[in-house]
């Protein structure tokens, strides 16, 4: 499915979830996915449908599920819960969260307690994490702090428009006035 396009929700045991990749060689996030996924199906078919929606192999994908505040620092998606676990993250598995057997492939999505609006994070692990040297981690965060400095200033700044009510227009009674 091509990049911002949407699936419609069938009933309430399908649920949309926000698909997007993360570039582990540049830091950076693709734009949002929506795919519309029943809670009962396997974890592992809602993969391959991710693997044939960016492109790669099924082996070659690891999921992760987060929130809005992870994806707002980026320097945090390689702490995710990636599963299965970057070859390059397992060195430093200790300084992770632990897994538990709910990623078991053979498991219904149901079992990820997600809802509607859950951010799916999906990597290729044939592209390497880059390992960034201290004044590149600082430039990642000067630039995400910009990014929250002009989100912040732009909600802030929104002028509200005037709303003029009409006197004559309302009425406090709920049945209307015979005119005599």
């Amino acid at each position: 499915m091509p990049e911002n396009q949407s699936e419609d929700k069938l009933t309430d045991d399908h649920i949309v979830l926000m698909l997007r990749q993360f570039y582990p060689d540049k830091y950076e996030l693709g734009n949002v996915i929506e795919i519309t996924v029943h809670k009962d199906e396997k974890i592992i078919d809602i993969k391959s449908r991710i693997a044939g929606i960016i492109g790669i192999t099924l082996e070659q994908l690891t999921m992760a599920v987060t929130d809005i505040y992870d994806i707002q620092f980026v320097l945090h998606l390689p702490k995710l819960p990636w599963y299965p676990r970057p070859q390059e993250d397992k060195k430093e598995s200790h300084k992770h969260k632990q897994y538990s057997d709910i990623y078991d492939p053979n498991r219904p999505l149901r079992s990820l307690q997600l809802e509607d609006g859950s951010i799916l994070l999906c990597r290729d692990l044939s592209i390497p994490r880059k390992l960034l040297t201290p004044s590149e981690e600082k430039k990642i965060m000067d630039n995400e702090e910009k990014k929250r400095m002009l989100k912040m200033r732009t909600v802030n700044n929104r002028r509200e428009e005037r709303l003029d009510i009409k006197i004559a227009d309302v009425s406090i009674i709920d049945t209307p006035q015979k005119k005599t």
